[in-house]
Order: C-alpha cells, then sequence, then structure tokens
C-alpha cells in the first residue's frame, strides 16, 4: 500500500475465478487451468466455468514458495560450500527483514486510517462491518 498497490479483503473460503487464481499465482490463465485439470489445485464447474476456493489457491502458494525457499537455500549452501562468494541470511537476520516489512505495511495502514478520517480504533471483521 507504502507505493500505491491497491488491496482486497475477501473471505477465506469465497470461490474465485480461474483469471483471479491466476492473477493471485501470477500465472496465465490457460497456465492455471492446467494446474486444475491435473489436479493441481481442487475445483468445481458452475456450467462451463470453474471456480477455485481462495484457500486452495493460497495453500498451493504456500506449497509453492515453501519448494522455492528450500531449494534457494540449498542452492545458497552449495554455492557457500563451493567458496563462490554468496552469503546466507542466518534466522535472526530473516526475522529482522521481515519484522521490518511489517512496520512498514503497519505505517502504510495507519496512514490509510488516517486519510479516511477515521477517528480512535477501528474493529473489523471479513464481512465488512466494523465499529469504532
Amino acid at each position: 500500500m507504502s507505493q500505491g498497490n491497491a488491496i482486497s479483503l475477501i473471505p477465506y473460503h469465497q470461490e474465485i475465478s480461474t483469471q483471479d487464481a491466476g492473477n493471485l499465482l501470477n500465472v496465465s490463465r490457460p497456465f492455471l487451468v492446467r494446474l486444475l485439470e491435473s489436479g493441481d489445485i481442487p475445483f468445481r464447474k458452475v456450467g462451463a466455468h470453474r471456480r477455485v476456493k481462495l484457500q486452495d489457491v493460497l495453500s498451493y502458494k504456500e506449497q509453492l514458495d515453501s519448494q522455492r525457499h528450500a531449494t534457494l537455500d540449498e542452492l545458497a549452501q552449495l554455492s557457500q560450500d563451493d567458496g563462490m562468494g554468496y552469503w546466507v541470511l542466518t534466522g535472526h537476520e530473516q526475522v529482522y527483514r521481515r519484522l521490518r516489512c511489517l512496520r512498514a505495511v503497519s505505517r502504510a495502514l495507519k496512514r490509510c486510517v488516517y486519510a479516511a478520517g477515521i477517528d480512535g480504533p477501528v474493529h473489523g471483521s471479513l464481512d465488512g462491518s466494523y465499529s469504532r
């Protein structure tokens, strides 16, 4: 948000279109359809349209991310062992970088709430209701 990007809040159990799922995974819709047809991500058909649960898409994304991180860690360790000049972040450094990122997001959210003119704390839920 601090870079001007939009955000959306949607229910976790919501079904989304193949185009939206492809956008979330940063892949084309035809590629996503091949993933669906191969059984990598569960879906259901409504007429001629495929619907995918957001929860399933996010689970698949987490699975891909964890595989990607494991592979990158292995490659970094191999290059470290071979003396290629790469360095590996320790657990503390990773936590520190993630905290810095979370703090930046928190500041951006506070600026949005301030810009919207909302006074005091806001307590909300995913169904759109909120109270002050």
